[in-house]
């Protein structure tokens, strides 16, 4: 699978928590998963905080939070 980087920087990243390698975003043929890389600061999806190296899928409308930044996942289609 394909490993998607992200920088971000420009959305205050660094000040709210994030590692330079917080975690990973995975893309298979059907599939997006996410995985924590053993973050200092946490990684939580959907509220529940992710253990480190335990990929889940993402799905349309799922809220991730980063140390204190929070995403909103949404898939675009067509």
């Amino acid at each position: 699978p394909d490993s998607l980087f992200i920088d971000l920087t420009p959305y205050d990243g660094r000040a709210k928590g994030v590692s330079r390698l917080h975690a990973a975003i995975r893309r298979s043929e059907v599939t997006l998963t996410f995985e924590d890389l053993n973050s200092i600061n946490g990684t939580y999806l959907n509220g529940s905080r992710l253990p480190p190296r335990q990929p889940q899928t993402l799905h349309d409308g799922d809220e991730l939070r980063l140390g204190l930044l929070h995403i909103r996942i949404a898939f675009q289609y067509g």
